[in-house]
């Protein structure tokens, strides 16, 4: 079962030592956000995430976000002594992955529906789309309010009302059998 969510939630991991913290943030939303050229070499990089540096790179994803009407959530994992996260490299766009021009995603959503009865469901499903990858949110909204309102006029959410509805993960299948999550951005 997912955690309560607001409206537009991006949930990301912060890992933190005894002096600083790193919000680690998948290479696709750097991209998406453009912000790859404005990321200084206080944070770090890796083949899969930026991690980003508690007090200037993280203000910059923060505002980013806010502009498109999404707020962070974090959940925090911390170590004793230095992290290991001062061992990748220092950030550089260089180093990141180009994005590509279209993502194959796996989406999990859960339905909150009432039936005709008056009882109330949860029920999840799936679905395998292929978006393309400089607005994968907005497509991925756009494609499940289009599956909602199909299954209101054809398939099993007819005859009910749908109170709530929240993708609970999102990940991108590699052409190489690998999976790299995204970060989840809740739908109310």
């Amino acid at each position: 079962m997912s955690t309560q969510n607001n409206d537009s939630t991006v949930h990301l991991v912060f890992h933190s030592d005894a002096s600083h913290g790193w919000a680690q943030v998948p290479h696709s939303l750097i991209w998406e956000l453009h912000l790859q050229t404005l990321i200084s070499t206080y944070s770090y990089v890796d083949e899969t995430y930026s991690y980003l540096e508690e007090d200037c790179d993280l203000a910059v994803l923060a505002q980013a976000l806010r502009e498109r009407g999404l707020v962070l959530s974090f959940s925090e994992k911390r170590v004793k002594g230095a992290s290991p996260i001062r061992a990748k490299h220092r950030y550089t766009e260089g180093f990141m992955p180009a994005p590509e021009a279209y993502v194959d995603l796996t989406v999990s959503v859960e339905f909150e529906v009432v039936d005709a009865s008056g009882l109330q469901r949860v029920c999840g499903d799936s679905f395998n789309w292929t978006v393309c990858a400089t607005n994968c949110r907005v497509e991925l909204a756009e494609r499940i309010s289009a599956e909602v309102q199909r299954q209101i006029q054809f398939g099993w959410l007819r005859d009910k009302t749908l109170k709530r509805l929240s993708i609970n993960t999102v990940t991108r299948n590699m052409p190489d059998g690998r999976f790299v999550e995204f970060p989840v951005v809740t739908i109310h």
